[in-house]
């Protein structure tokens, strides 16, 4: 396999992962609290951590598309 096709996957499933994780962190804390109880304690989703995992994965899309 080429290894831009790798790359082009790759990206696809970390913005899948950092779109869930904005959708949890501004729509669903309650359900994320309430269904994984000791998850949430350990590793909190908060806003401004799903906005800048966002922002790294949009930066990466540019850099492996716009090279």
């Amino acid at each position: 396999m080429d290894t831009e096709i790798i790359l082009k996957i790759l990206f696809y499933i970390l913005l899948l992962d950092s779109l869930i994780a904005n959708l949890i962190a501004w729509r669903g804390q309650d359900w994320y609290s309430v269904k994984l109880p000791s998850l949430s304690k350990y590793l909190p989703i908060t806003k401004a951590w799903a906005g800048w995992y966002l922002i790294l994965v949009i930066f990466i899309g540019v850099l492996i598309f716009f090279n």
